[in-house]
Order: C-alpha cells, then sequence, then structure tokens
C-alpha cells in the first residue's frame, strides 16, 4: 500500500507559476529613462517549476533571475528593466514567462506615460527628474536632494509605491503643501559605492487616481574605475 500511494502521489504531481503582481503603471515619466519592474515569482504547484525563457520584447531586458527552477513552496526574485527610449505618451508591454507550471506564458503587464520632461505633469513633479549618483574622476555623487512641486490646491501624501531601489535609501517628506513643495534624499548604500547599476522608484501623490511618477536612479562612472 505503501508503494501504490507514493507512484500515485508522484503521478499527479503537478508545477504551477504565479506572480506577486502581474501588473504595474510606472505612471509618469521621462523619456530615455531606464525603469525598473521588480517581483517575486512563487511555485505554488506540488513539483518543481523550470523557468525556460522570458520575452520581455525590444526595449526591456531581464536585469536579474535569481534562479530558473523554483522548488515548491520557494519563490525566487526578478529585475525587468525598461527603457523608454524616444517615445511619448501613453505605452505598454507585455512580457512573458515561459516555464512548465503552464502550456501558456504567465503574462507580465506594464504601462507608462512618457513625457520630454516633467515640467509638463499637470499635477506635481519631482526634481530632478532624473537621479545621477554618479563618480566622475575624483568626485562621487553618493547622495542628492530632491524637490517635490505640488502644483494643486490640495496637500500630497507621497508615497513610494514600487519595490524601494536595493541600492540606495530614499527619504520622502510626510507632506507637500498645497501650491507649494518639500524636499526629500536619495543616500547611496556603502556596499555599491564602488558599483555601476540602474534603478528606479515609483511615487504616489495620494491625490486623486492614478498620479504616479517613476523617477530613474542610475551611477556611472566617466574618467575612473571602481576600485
Amino acid at each position: 500500500m505503501v508503494a501504490i500511494s507514493v507512484l500515485c502521489t508522484n503521478a499527479f504531481s503537478q508545477p504551477k507559476l504565479e506572480s506577486s503582481g502581474q501588473k504595474f503603471d510606472f505612471g509618469l515619466t521621462t523619456q530615455n529613462s531606464d525603469i525598473i519592474y521588480s517581483f517575486w515569482l512563487k511555485s505554488t504547484g506540488t513539483d518543481t517549476v523550470t523557468i525556460s525563457e522570458i520575452k520581455t520584447g525590444c526595449s526591456c531586458a531581464v536585469s536579474s533571475l535569481e534562479s530558473d527552477k523554483i522548488a515548491p513552496g520557494d519563490s525566487t526574485y526578478v529585475k525587468i528593466s525598461w527603457n523608454t527610449e524616444r517615445a511619448t505618451g501613453p505605452i505598454k508591454r507585455y512580457p512573458l514567462i515561459y516555464s512548465n507550471g503552464s502550456a501558456k506564458p504567465l503574462r507580465i503587464s506594464l504601462k507608462a506615460n512618457v513625457l520630454l520632461s516633467l515640467d509638463s505633469a499637470f499635477s506635481g513633479s519631482i526634481w530632478p527628474f532624473k537621479f545621477e549618483m554618479s563618480r566622475i574622476r575624483e568626485m562621487s555623487i553618493d547622495s542628492l536632494e530632491f524637490r517635490i512641486i505640488n502644483a494643486t490646491d490640495q496637500i500630497f501624501y507621497p508615497e513610494i509605491i514600487s519595490k524601494l531601489p536595493a541600492e540606495c535609501i530614499i527619504f520622502m517628506p510626510e507632506t507637500v503643501p498645497a501650491r507649494g513643495s518639500a524636499f526629500g534624499y536619495a543616500k547611496l548604500l556603502p556596499e555599491f559605492v564602488d558599483k555601476e547599476f540602474k534603478s528606479s522608484f515609483t511615487v504616489d501623490f495620494k491625490y486623486g487616481q492614478g498620479n504616479y511618477l517613476t523617477i530613474p536612479i542610475r551611477r556611472k562612472f566617466y574618467g575612473s574605475k571602481a576600485e
């Protein structure tokens, strides 16, 4: 009876793949920006999931995949990098994740509204529009101050709704006064001082519906090498 029970269990073992978030709205962002969507893939079946391929489209790339095999109950972390290039207006991308968990790929839905600059955002903006935390010869930009501008008659309550960047700490003001501004700052973590990276974060102003901004962050070395 024991042997029969084991055989039956193996016969009905099935891999199944699920995502922590199959949709994400970056809101407003700018041209030629690398914006990042990070999420978890989880094996929710009774057999190991094997990821065979991730097709992202021409302007997206998988910047990291922790493992292509996920045991039942385990998860793996994925980062998809999307370069907005010279697009303008609303755009969408649909990365597809192929695995043995289903005959159909798992589809991730991403969308953004790309502007020439965030100066044209109707309700508010963040300046600078891109965080360049780079090293230029002997000068290293390891932190920077940013300003959130509120162009409405209501108070903003800014909140980061994306995964927090692994490379730096983002300090947000609790509120931004109506027709006013407030300051926050970003600080590079010590373990990333000698590394180049691309990241981003998405902010919800908590004003109306879908008032999001995505700010790209980049660290690049100009005229010097990381030691």
